[in-house]
């Protein structure tokens, strides 16, 4: 893509996210940023737009693709993703329908009337 088409482009279409970045215009038109523009390009990567927290990360290059290295909770804190769906699935097990807990409701309201008439004599 030549530098005419990325600044000349319709302004609806310049910052899109699935056009090129605006970071990557302007590492166009700085010396240093030609060869990882072309580099991008040539792949068809994006390369994330970073906040500066993350910009002081260091990065994680894999399979070519550049990526931001994220420190990872200790297992201790997190949960795998099996203890994850195991909890989901025994509540949805345990979560109680509308008309159990009616049921429930009822047959609680019954016995207690129930208890009531046969501890007033009439």
């Amino acid at each position: 893509m030549s530098l005419w088409l990325l600044f000349n482009r319709a302004p609806e279409h310049r910052f899109h996210p699935t056009s090129v970045s605006m970071e990557t215009e302007l590492l166009a038109i700085t010396n240093l940023g030609f060869p990882r523009l072309f580099s991008q390009l040539r792949g068809r990567r994006r390369i994330e737009a970073e906040t500066p927290s993350q910009a002081q990360k260091p990065r994680e290059i894999h399979g070519g693709k550049q990526r931001l290295h994220i420190e990872r909770q200790p297992p201790a804190q997190s949960q795998t993703r099996r203890e994850v769906n195991v909890t989901i699935h025994k509540n949805r097990v345990e979560a109680k329908t509308p008309a159990q807990t009616r049921r429930e409701r009822d047959a609680a309201a019954h016995s207690r009337r129930v208890e009531r008439q046969t501890l007033e004599p009439r």
